[in-house]
């Protein structure tokens, strides 16, 4: 689901919440086992301790030497290991967290990568599991020539993939995409995100985040990025998020979100959307797939063998990742001003006029409670599709009008 607006927003600020930390030592990136995060026994649990990008920078290329580990998955150089990553929700209760490691033969960049943030969204944990699972994917002939290592979650929310939950995690309410960078004594949610971000963002190159729309959204499929004002990294930002080949290129920032926090973390983030509705369309559990492969391949990685439902579905035309205006965006999603019943007058992907009818939220007995119009010219990135609709849930969201100002 689109991560940069949406149901309970984080009141946290990122700077007030990340404080900087020093350089890794020597000794802690060359340990034999290699931990995504080591946190000083002196410091703060309710502080996300970072390197600066400075010091990211410095930081040598991965020891191919070094096992990975993620959880219980230990990798060494040149194989594959699945495991749990445990997590104190709650004094006395754990989460587990699906994990796979997979440690190339080769030096090289680190991929973290999480599925399953919301519960209801399944293109991503299925695309996963396909691609990371399958025996060409733990092959020791293939891995040996793999630089690099990938680490991932393939389901970050249990509770709610059990529960089939929409938005929010039901063992505290909230929105996991909105409570980042987490807290190690907060609630379930912000202490799952305070796990992912040291364990699994800090110390990665490139972090993707795997959703689709929720089980009440349709939605186009597109990528979501940052940019910051440095030209070389954000070009490629913009490279890096093309070679998942969806449909829409979206920019801008978005505070107390994975990909936010994995960008304050040194790693260029990036969010993955397709399908949705609670569907495992086979087209986009592949895309997705392909996505990743794409990302691993413009990371230099090498050539990630091909999954097993990409093969099941057969050639697929990307999209054209057209880049969109989201500072518009991130203004642009409509929310229900009163509960009642959704009816909309456009669908996913359609082209609007600012000040065009999108549609009405009507009472039980048909008298219209709610017109809203577009504020901007757009594409309908996402657009919920239940006749029911709650007061403050979005309605759908646009992204502003493509780079060049002419419309495909």
């Amino acid at each position: 689901m689109p991560q940069q607006s949406r149901r309970v927003s984080a009141s946290m600020s990122i700077s007030r919440s990340l404080t900087p930390q020093p350089a890794a030592s020597k000794s802690a990136w060359h340990h034999p086992t290699f931990h995504a995060w080591v946190q000083p026994a002196n410091s703060s649990p309710n502080l996300l301790k970072l390197q600066t990008r400075a010091a990211l920078a410095a930081t040598p290329c991965h020891d191919a030497r070094m096992n990975v580990q993620l959880g219980t998955a230990i990798a060494a150089p040149g194989s594959r290991a699945s495991g749990w990553l445990a997590v104190e929700t709650a004094p006395g209760e754990q989460t587990q967290i699906p994990v796979v490691v997979i440690n190339g033969g080769q030096p090289g960049p680190r991929l973290a990568i999480t599925a399953g943030i919301h519960g209801g969204e399944y293109t991503g944990p299925a695309a996963l599991r396909s691609l990371l699972l399958s025996a060409e994917a733990g092959d020791p002939a293939i891995l040996a020539n793999l630089k690099g290592s990938i680490i991932a979650t393939l389901a970050t929310s249990p509770a709610a993939f059990k529960a089939r939950s929409i938005y929010v995690n039901p063992q505290d309410g909230k929105n996991l995409n909105r409570v980042y960078p987490g807290s190690a004594t907060g609630s379930a949610s912000e202490r799952i995100a305070h796990a992912i971000a040291t364990q699994l963002m800090t110390g990665a190159d490139v972090y993707l985040d795997l959703h689709a729309g929720d089980i009440n959204e349709a939605l186009s499929p597109f990528v979501g990025i940052e940019q910051t004002g440095d030209a070389a990294r954000d070009a490629r930002a913009v490279a890096l998020g093309r070679a998942v080949g969806a449909e829409w290129l979206l920019i801008g920032a978005s505070p107390g979100t994975t990909t936010s926090t994995a960008e304050q973390l040194g790693a260029i983030g990036i969010l993955c959307e397709f399908g949705g509705q609670g569907h495992v369309e086979p087209e986009f559990v592949a895309r997705h797939a392909a996505g990743v492969r794409g990302v691993i391949a413009e990371m230099g990685m090498g050539d990630f063998p091909q999954s097993p439902i990409e093969r099941e579905v057969g050639p697929l035309n990307p999209g054209a990742s057209t880049r969109l205006n989201s500072e518009a965006w991130l203004r642009a999603e409509i929310p229900a001003d009163v509960a009642g019943y959704w009816h909309p007058a456009v669908g996913v992907g359609s082209v609007v006029k600012k000040g065009e009818k999108l549609g009405e939220v009507q009472g039980v007995f048909g008298d219209v409670l709610q017109t809203p119009t577009a504020p901007i010219n757009g594409v309908v990135i996402f657009l919920v599709t239940t006749l029911a609709m709650n007061n403050g849930d979005p309605l759908l969201a646009l992204g502003g009008d493509p780079e060049g100002g002419v419309w495909p």
